[in-house]
This record gives C-alpha cells, sequence and structure tokens, in this order.
C-alpha cells in the first residue's frame, strides 16, 4: 500500500513542529543581563592557615572568564565587582589501604564570594559559599602530592564560580 505525498508532508511537519516545541524552554548563552559587559576580580582575601592560595584561586577565576568571553575582565570602572574570601580549606581521606592508612584524599576549597553591580552600588548576590574539590592519591610525601592537586582545585573552583556569575540568575 502506497501512502500518499500528502500525508507524508504533514507527518514531517508534525514531528518538527512537535521538535520545537520540545526546545522552546531551552536557551543558549548566558542568563546574564546584557548592561553587564566588564568585571573586576581583585585578589581573593585567605580566612585559612594556607599560604599563598588566593593568588592561585583569583589567577584560575580570570583565566576562566577569559575562557567564558560573557564578561571582559578590567582592572577597574567595571560593570561587577567579584569580591572573594577563601573561608576553608578542607583535606579529607577518602579510601584507606589496609584499613587504617589512607590512600586517597579529597581537597575541598570554599569561598565566600560577592557580586557586586558596581554602577548601581548593589550586591547582586553576597556571601555565596562556593566549593572546588578535587580527590588525589596519598603519595611518599603528602605535602607535595596535596600541593600538585591544587591548580586542579582551584579550575572547579574557578569554574562554578564563573557558572554562578553567567548562570546563576
Amino acid at each position: 500500500m502506497k501512502i500518499p505525498s500528502a500525508i507524508k508532508v504533514i507527518a514531517v511537519l508534525l514531528a518538527s513542529s512537535t521538535g520545537l516545541i520540545g526546545c522552546a524552554g531551552y536557551r543558549m548563552g548566558t542568563l546574564l543581563p546584557e548592561q553587564y559587559k566588564t568585571i573586576s576580580v581583585p585578589m581573593f582575601k585567605n580566612a585559612t592557615n594556607q599560604p599563598n592560595i588566593e593568588s592561585l584561586a583569583t589567577n584560575a577565576v580570570i583565566e576562566q572568564l577569559n575562557v567564558d568571553r560573557t564578561l571582559r575582565v578590567v582592572g577597574r570602572d567595571s560593570d561587577l565587582l567579584l569580591e572573594s574570601t577563601i573561608a576553608r580549606y578542607v583535606r579529607t581521606p577518602i579510601r584507606y589501604a589496609g584499613g587504617t592508612r589512607p590512600q586517597e584524599y579529597r581537597l575541598i576549597i570554599t569561598v565566600s564570594a560577592t557580586l557586586r553591580d558596581v554602577r548601581e552600588g548593589e550586591d547582586l548576590w553576597a556571601n555565596r559559599a562556593i566549593s572546588g574539590n578535587f580527590e588525589f592519591p596519598a603519595g611518599g610525601d603528602l605535602h607535595s602530592s596535596e600541593r600538585a592537586a591544587l591548580p586542579m582545585v582551584m579550575e572547579d573552583l574557578a569554574h562554578d564560580i564563573v557558572e554562578a556569575i553567567v548562570e546563576g540568575w
């Protein structure tokens, strides 16, 4: 039995319109309001006892913003200002060898971040806790293994901070 071509055309049109309706709520790109084009990211503050991690976190966020390209990072006269404090630095054993000796750790760094609309002088969000983490094996020198894991933790943290800025509306 041969299907008339008019029925085929109607079937194709119905299938395509159903697909379009299904995507009607989906949006590509950022949810950031259009008036925001630039951001300033001063050096993070460090409220932990871990030295020099504030520069790693600041640089990771600036790099992630440059990769994302939704906002241009500037030194001053910005639309937005991101102020962050590293509030927690936690290394936790997550897997043991032989029941007593840690074989793997998870490093979690949490910041308290505030995003401010500079022109209006108001906080868009304040003291938002954002964390990054990474799991790493316990090597012969735990301090060296932990230091080697820091760039990955910072990358995860930076990704989550930038996502909160450009999509967290």
